[in-house]
């Protein structure tokens, strides 16, 4: 997270026991590292949330692209359907006729 290195971090302890004084400091490193645990596990729960909303939006558009094929299909299927019945109706209707005649 932060790039310190072992010297960098030994200069800080110093300046924080010599300020603090041992028992300050001991509490304060404590609570920073709650703190940093914290911002941690904070900021994986946005990135899981985040990922998943990414996720639901790319299935939404996926169900929308499906929901436009299937109703061109089913939109397709139905004018066949229409001219087959628009056939078999003037069939019925000529066989009728030459029945009647």
């Amino acid at each position: 997270m932060f790039d310190i290195g072992f010297s960098e971090l030994m200069l800080i302890f110093v300046i924080g026991l010599v300020v603090l004084g041992p028992a300050r400091l001991t509490e304060t490193i404590r609570m920073t590292s709650k703190f940093i645990r914290k911002a941690k596990s904070t900021m994986h729960n946005m990135k899981t949330e985040l990922l998943n909303e990414a996720e639901l939006q790319n299935v939404q558009h996926e169900m929308r692209d499906v929901e436009k094929k299937v109703k061109d299909e089913l939109s397709s299927h139905s004018h066949s359907l229409n001219e087959v019945r628009k056939e078999t109706a003037d069939t019925v209707s000529e066989l009728d006729h030459s029945i009647r005649s």
